[in-house]
């Protein structure tokens, strides 16, 4: 049927397809992976020789749903044409937080979902999140979806499969209303940052009592306010004068598809001053609050997170275990550990313990509710977020390189320096996912994103000058990398003392 179909080999990434629109991700790329992934259930479907007649045939129909920006339309289309051409029926979902896309595979028993958003990437990249046989995809399974586009192993249909759209959000809205009971009215803040939480925030919040200060709830694929991603500090800095004018309890940040959240509060003792209440902390008062009733039952954690994780996690009976960052790869550890809990430092937190069914749901949302039923339980917030010892941490440090595949070289050549260097040899080192050194007070993270061409870092100890110590030695190394690649010349920095300030803001693309 087809000439050759040449598409970008950078789409495919480790748990997910993501690119810029419309140069890697356009129509054609998405008609021709709507195409591909159909023709793989068709004849998996084939294979399968007794076919019970049903009203809808789970084994080749596809929940597709789609978020707000300016490309997800069109993308959107062209890959329900490809599934429908393949002969899968198509339930478009429209416009949707990406977690509502667990909630119809879970409420209706389907197995088949495809998510086209950007999640937080900037404004004109795109992507699409893949659920098959309710399995999150990643790895291998992305990468036969793209050898399959370039061996053509296409299955066309005599005619277009069935077509319909299920409107579901205000069944997700009650879904998620219902799920929890705030023991009092709290008065908090929320950022829809002009994505997909702005469908569902107004009447969520409502229903459950809360007074609520909204920010940026309009659909808008620009992203006028700030970029789509409230790990990044300064996203957060409406949403931080909102709790700290109104003297608010709480912010909740959630990013581009409502599938990560970050929350915001004001300090006990000074209120000018408002913490970021950063997802690792979040996932150690879930853990304190779930495990008494789940006894020595697995929590996952992702590289990034504190050091105050897992004792947390023992403390109040559970089993901690590190894992690397991805939300494919955290769900399917998940399962495999029969977790009750799960999250990583960017904002996926997974909270099992009143579902073991899969799909296993990253839902920016359910996790808002339900850490505000928890809150709801003292007098003041405050109170359940003082317990945690004071560390001092870095956010992500984000080195910007011109491709992945120059960001994943020079990350290799990192690590190895780090595992020779002397001042480090001490300490525990793992090479799970980048490198990272745990020191008994601090600990430092290196790692090449996968959903990006960077390298990021991130620091954290138990008093300010062991953290500068520790990030000053990981920069050192980094600096070393960065010459041998050529990418910074000698003279960037004169003296060694420098080498912080010059790499804990990284402004350049290293490789341009």
């Amino acid at each position: 049927h087809d000439s050759a179909v040449v598409l970008c080999d950078e789409l495919f990434r480790e748990y997910d397809i993501r690119g810029t629109y419309p140069q890697q991700l356009d129509p054609q790329a998405a008609y021709y992976i709507g195409l591909s992934i159909g023709s793989a259930l068709r004849q998996a479907q084939s294979a399968k020789t007794n076919q019970a007649s049903q009203t809808i045939n789970k084994d080749t129909t596809c929940l597709v749903g789609r978020d707000g920006r300016l490309s997800s339309p069109i993308l959107s289309q062209a890959l329900i044409q490809g599934l429908r051409q393949s002969g899968c029926s198509v339930i478009d979902l429209g416009m949707i937080p990406t977690p509502l896309m667990y909630f119809a595979l879970r409420r209706y028993h389907l197995n088949h979902a495809l998510m086209v958003t950007g999640s937080h990437n900037p404004a004109d990249d795109n992507g699409i999140k893949i659920v098959l046989e309710q399995s999150c995809q990643y790895g291998a399974q992305i990468q036969a979806i793209q050898q399959r586009i370039q061996q053509q192993h296409f299955v066309y249909a005599q005619q277009q499969a069935r077509y319909q759209q299920w409107h579901l959000l205000s069944h997700y809205i009650n879904h998620l209303s219902a799920a929890v009971h705030l023991k009092r009215p709290m008065r908090i803040a929320i950022d829809c940052g002009n994505g997909m939480a702005g469908l569902v925030a107004e009447p969520l919040f409502r229903q459950l009592g809360c007074e609520t200060h909204l920010l940026f709830t309009e659909v808008d694929g620009h992203f006028p306010n700030h970029s789509p991603d409230p790990t990044i500090p300064e996203n957060l800095q409406a949403l931080k004068a909102v709790v700290r004018d109104q003297q608010l309890e709480l912010g909740i940040a959630f990013d581009g598809d409502a599938d990560r959240m970050i929350a915001v509060y004001p300090d006990p003792d000074d209120a000018e001053t408002v913490h970021i209440l950063w997802p690792d902390r979040i996932l150690m008062l879930f853990a304190q609050a779930i495990l008494p009733d789940h006894p020595q039952a697995a929590v996952l954690y992702d590289v990034k997170c504190s050091h105050l994780v897992a004792p947390t996690i023992e403390q109040a009976g559970g089993v901690a275990q590190m894992v690397v960052s991805g939300h494919s790869l955290l769900k399917a550890a998940m399962a495999s550990h029969q977790a009750v809990l799960g999250g990583e430092f960017s904002g996926h937190l997974i909270l099992a313990d009143d579902y073991r069914d899969k799909p296993y749901a990253d839902d920016g949302l359910y996790a808002a509710v339900r850490l505000l039923a928890l809150l709801s339980e003292v007098s003041t917030a405050n109170q359940a977020l003082r317990q945690f010892p004071t560390t001092y941490s870095t956010p992500e440090i984000r080195y910007a390189f011109t491709s992945p595949r120059l960001a994943k070289q020079v990350m290799h050549d990192y690590a190895q320096r780090l595992q020779q260097h002397p001042d480090l040899a001490t300490a525990k080192q793992s090479s799970m996912d980048g490198f990272r050194v745990d020191f008994a007070d601090a600990w430092g993270l290196a790692r090449a994103s996968n959903t990006s061409a960077s390298i990021t870092c991130r620091f954290e100890a138990n008093q300010a000058a062991r953290l500068n110590e520790v990030q000053g030695i990981f920069l050192g190394i980094l600096h070393k990398s960065l010459q041998a690649f050529e990418l910074i010349s000698e003279d960037v920095i004169e003296r060694p003392d420098q080498h912080g300030q010059f790499l804990q803001q990284p402004t350049m693309v290293f490789g341009e």
